[in-house]
């Protein structure tokens, strides 16, 4: 359990460090890494700024995972026009 919260506390760093590299260049950035739920992808979407994400473990238990973040962002793209 101890390695689960390390590694949690470590993958925020990176996504300190994600959403510096985001703020200063001008070519697209796509982050990845421990999303496992629409909620995941959303926050790690809002807290970096990246403009896309990647998917692996995540959609091993959860299939529909691509298909409930697609919904989602189609959404927020389509209110936002």
């Amino acid at each position: 359990m101890e390695e689960l919260e390390v590694n949690y506390i470590l993958e925020w760093q990176i996504g300190e460090y994600i959403k510096e590299v985001k703020d200063n260049i001008s070519i697209p950035v796509i982050g990845n890494g421990d999303i496992f739920s629409l909620e995941d992808a959303v926050d790690k979407i809002k807290f970096s700024g990246v403009d896309g994400i990647m998917l692996a473990r995540g959609v091993l238990g959860n299939p529909w995972l691509v298909n409930q973040i697609k919904t989602i962002l189609m959404v927020v793209i389509l209110n936002n026009r």
